[in-house]
């Protein structure tokens, strides 16, 4: 879903395994905005500055996560991207 839905916004790597995956957005996205924007609408996600704020990057998890779920982030994310 990332890649089909998000693929010109971020650029990431599948896992091998594993509960998570280090995601990298595009440079003009600032992430703590759009943690912000994705936290008024229920989806709670680390902007990343902890990890490396030049990157540009941070961890999405998914393993508890149903497909439907998953599906409803998703959404989330491109509504507070656009």
């Amino acid at each position: 879903m990332l890649k089909t839905e998000l693929d010109s916004y971020l650029n990431f790597q599948v896992p091998d395994g594993g509960m998570a995956v280090w995601t990298q957005f595009d440079r003009s996205i600032d992430l703590e905005i759009l943690s912000k924007r994705a936290l008024e609408k229920g989806l709670f996600f680390s902007h990343g500055k902890q990890h490396d704020a030049a990157l540009n990057a941070t961890r999405l998890g998914f393993a508890s996560s149903t497909e439907q779920e998953l599906e409803q982030c998703i959404e989330v994310l491109k509504s507070s991207i656009k």
